[in-house]
């Protein structure tokens, strides 16, 4: 035999009252869930092992017998991900103006002297005596001259005697004394003779001169009466600088 039993009437009535409970609870939190700081509240059943969400805006609250429970909406922030690849470079930009222009700087010191440059190339003049041989008397006579350009000179010559004069054919030898010198005359090295007579004698006289920053016409000159002139040479060479 079966025994047929029904609910009460009071376990339905907490059936239904639990179940529009809920009903108005999920109006609400439709209403208003999560709040404004994104927390979403609710309220757990440990009889029946329900939960429903409610409001705390509009006074939602736990009921005797559920236990009040919260939970965010966003969950906590995750760990940074890996860098990704570099991206592709952007094109290049244009270029500025330019600035103006710096003020000069202030000179440098004077460096060290350098060392000296190869020797200048040299001019040379040469003149030879063409009237010779040539009897020389008291007056001064021009053995041989030349003309040179402006400049440093040094000058030398060398004039070769004897003392064989030829008179109507025939040779004497007087002899005598003289004096060469280059002309223009700055007191360089003059050249002075002095030949014995009945015999053939010879002498030779080397002369020296300088000339400091000009042109002119240099010359050979002598006198010695009884003396003769056999050859004459004359040679002017032009320097850098002249030390005296």
């Amino acid at each position: 035999m079966k025994i047929m039993t029904r609910p009460t009437r009071r376990v339905a009535v907490l059936v239904g009252a639990g179940v529009a409970a809920l009903a108005v609870a999920g109006a609400v939190a439709y209403a208003a869930v999560p709040d404004s700081a994104g927390v979403i509240h609710g309220c757990y059943n440990k009889l029946f092992g329900s939960l429903r969400v409610i409001d705390t805006a509009h006074n939602g609250r736990c009921l005797a017998g559920e236990t009040a429970i919260t939970w965010n909406q966003t969950g906590p922030q995750g760990p940074a991900g890996a860098p990704g690849p570099s991206g592709p470079a952007g094109p290049s930009g244009t270029n500025g103006t330019n600035g103006p222009v710096g003020p000069t700087g202030a000179p440098g010191e004077t460096g060290p002297q350098g060392p000296a440059g190869p020797p200048g190339v040299s001019d040379a003049y040469l003149a030879d005596a063409t009237a010779v041989p040539m009897y020389l008397s008291a007056p001064e006579q021009t053995i041989v001259s030349m003309s040179v350009p402006p400049g440093n000179w040094v000058i030398q010559a060398v004039v070769n005697l004897d003392n064989a004069i030829v008179s109507d054919g025939v040779t004497h030898f007087p002899g005598g004394t003289g004096l060469c010198h280059i002309q223009p005359f700055r007191g360089g090295r003059s050249g002075f003779m002095a030949l014995d007579s009945g015999h053939l004698d010879q002498t030779s006289v080397t002369l020296l001169e300088s000339l400091n920053n000009v042109g002119a016409t240099v010359s050979v000159r002598c006198n010695g009466p009884g003396l003769s002139v056999r050859d004459a040479t004359i040679v002017a060479t032009k320097v850098g600088t002249l030390h005296e």
